[in-house]
């Protein structure tokens, strides 16, 4: 996997920054995937995180919420919680992603590799769930 988020481009460096801060307000998250979409600073192509928490319920699908731009955040995300026992699920092939989300095709980043984000941000977004398991 490559860490796309160090070379440079405001939405790489925003998934970052937006990486640090969940890692920050969830002391249970062991680690979060950032995966690549496609999309460049221009369009409304999402930041797409999986974070794996024991503080989420566990389910037969992953569900990804949508959250809009802001201020504070100029780019669209797409967020999905799974339990680490669904991580290892999806590792093995008996749980599926979200459509365009391949582990081949993430960066993996777990606490202990970040500096803390100490901003507060808003929480608002929308639930997205599309037929067939997201």
């Amino acid at each position: 996997m490559v860490d796309r988020a160090q070379s440079g481009t405001g939405r790489e460096r925003a998934a970052l920054e937006l990486i640090r801060w969940h890692f920050e307000v969830d002391p249970e998250m062991t680690e979060i995937y950032h995966f690549d979409v496609g999309g460049d600073d221009s369009d409304e192509t999402p930041i797409s995180l999986l974070e794996v928490t024991a503080a989420t319920s566990a389910s037969d699908c992953v569900l990804a919420f949508s959250f809009p731009g802001a201020d504070w955040m100029p780019y669209w995300s797409r967020v999905a919680e799974v339990t680490p026992e669904e991580m290892q699920l999806v590792r093995d092939g008996r749980l599926q992603l979200p459509n365009g989300w391949s582990l081949l095709h993430a960066t993996r980043y777990v606490r202990e590799n970040l500096e803390p984000y100490a901003a507060e941000w808003p929480a608002v977004g929308r639930r997205i769930c599309q037929a067939g398991g997201v």
